[in-house]
């Protein structure tokens, strides 16, 4: 009762601090941020957790008066702890979400990320996968206005890891692809080739045989010193042992040590992976269908009937023991043009003056000879 009495006397004190009289026309938020901090922590000692959670709020808001905001930071990160020790995890994520906007606006940019890390981490641990992942690429945010490039490494693995194990495939292929292009900048092959690896198993889980095959072939172009890299090789054979179906063949490669060093999440979804011999692929585990579950029922179509004979023509012996004059009302007349043609050539008669000139030249052939 001695720790409450106490911090309860202190609780007074800033709570006077920031009252005005007729002598006192603004309030003290300097000497009140610093009680309502001390009350808060007695506050904790006397293990009256919510009274100390209150206190610390108070405190920030103080802080925040006086343009403190790195205290204020401070006095909200503590508020957080506290709710945590409560087993308030959402609560205690958003008040460290807040203290983050303070060191933000502080200018402590380094600090705001460290804070948004560990509001992932207090996310993960009360299973709330969304917000944890969003706490970790705030971080990373962060750690782009800094252009501190190595420190992007754990909040990104983070993320990717809690990804792939919720099996959100879509998101993780593209954090690989953030990490693998961070490792290409700081030139560390060995990654690059994990983080590849990693994407071809992804994509082989999700039943992807040709997304898997373009990723390999991406990264290849991307980096091509990580070609003769152990990785890629065991990439290499993973894919033509899925390409084959061939099964002893796949186990073999799924036993290389090479996998165990992927990120534990991917070694286990490599280690799941197996093949389905009725000529698709599925995966173990797996809540997508293989491709060939998704193709549509084959449809029988029943055979044409055959067509019905056409009918035999009339015999010719029939035609010609018909009456002439009945044949002749049958036949239909010919055409004008056959007409035309049928009619007989005309011979042109020889012109008297033509025939003249032949008997002459008949005559002088006489006198010649």
């Amino acid at each position: 009762m001695s720790r409450v009495k106490a911090a309860e006397d202190l609780l007074q004190e800033a709570e006077k601090s920031v009252k005005t009289s007729m002598f006192k026309w603004k309030p003290d938020w300097e000497i009140a941020g610093d009680l309502y901090d001390k009350a808060a922590l007695a506050f904790r000692t006397a293990k009256e957790l919510q009274r100390s959670k209150e206190t610390y709020i108070k405190a920030a808001n103080a802080h925040k008066q006086y343009k403190a905001l790195h205290h204020a930071g401070r006095s909200m990160e503590q508020a957080s702890a506290v709710a945590k020790d409560q087993k308030m995890m959402d609560e205690s994520v958003q008040l460290i979400r807040e203290a983050c906007l303070f060191f933000q606006e502080h200018g402590s940019t380094d600090q705001a990320a460290v804070t948004l890390e560990k509001a992932g981490a207090l996310a993960e641990s009360a299973g709330n996968t969304q917000a944890a992942v969003e706490c970790y690429l705030d971080a990373v945010s962060m750690r782009d206005m800094e252009n501190r490039d190595r420190m992007k490494k754990i909040p990104l693995t983070k993320a990717m890891k809690l990804l792939a194990k919720t099996e959100q495939f879509e998101k993780c292929l593209d954090l690989l692809g953030q990490l693998m292009d961070l490792y290409q900048s700081l030139s560390l092959m060995n990654q690059f080739g994990l983080c590849m690896l990693g994407g071809v198993v992804v994509n082989l889980k999700m039943g992807d045989y040709v997304g898997a095959d373009r990723f390999y072939q991406d990264s290849i172009g991307k980096y091509p010193a990580v070609a003769t890299d152990e990785s890629s090789l065991v990439a290499n054979e993973l894919l033509s042992a899925w390409d084959e179906m061939d099964d002893q063949r796949l186990a073999a490669c799924l036993a290389k040590q090479h996998i165990s060093f992927m990120e534990n999440e991917l070694a286990k979804l490599a280690k799941s992976l197996t093949l389905d011999k009725a000529g698709g692929f599925k995966s173990k585990g797996s809540g997508v269908p293989a491709p060939l579950d998704n193709m549509p029922p084959l449809t029988v179509f029943a055979k044409p009937a055959a067509a019905a004979p056409a009918p035999a023509p009339a015999p010719a012996a029939a035609a010609s023991a018909a009456p002439p004059a009945a044949r002749k009302e049958s036949e239909s007349p010919p055409p004008p043009y056959m007409e035309k043609d049928r009619q007989e050539p005309v011979v042109q008669e020889k012109q008297p003056e033509q025939e003249q000139q032949e008997e002459d030249a008949e005559d002088s052939e006489d006198d010649l000879k």
